[in-house]
């Protein structure tokens, strides 16, 4: 004879447990070699936006932190971009060169916008 409550049914089988994922970025870094680009920080921004920037970048793709193959390959833009825009006097040349660049042959600069915010709103 049994004893206690009368006894409840098996609650259904969880699925089998997938695969830990590989690491992937939720966002990957723009293929400019813009710096401001690089770094996803205006071309107004300070010293110190900069530096955070790149600081949350290099926490991202630093090789010993993630095992993905192009992780070198991204921080060494980043860091590059980083020296860069922090060194006051290579900023102001590299400013200089983009104000220039974009008044001596201006249709490529837009049509390489123009591609951009296409490819930004058709995602």
């Amino acid at each position: 004879m049994l004893c206690g409550p009368p006894r409840r049914p098996d609650p259904p089988h969880a699925p089998p447990a997938e695969p830990a994922p590989t690491f992937r970025s939720p966002e990957p870094m723009p293929s400019s070699t813009d710096p401001y680009d690089l770094l996803g920080v205006p071309s107004t921004a300070t010293a110190a936006d900069v530096k955070q920037a790149f600081r949350r970048l290099a926490a991202r793709w630093h090789p010993d932190r993630n095992p993905a193959p192009e992780a070198a390959t991204r921080f060494r833009e980043a860091q590059e971009a980083y020296e860069l825009l922090i060194d006051p006097d290579r900023r102001r040349a590299h400013d200089e060169k983009r104000r220039r660049h974009l008044l001596e042959d201006p249709q490529p600069v837009a049509r390489g916008l123009f591609e951009a915010y296409l490819a930004e709103i058709g995602s």
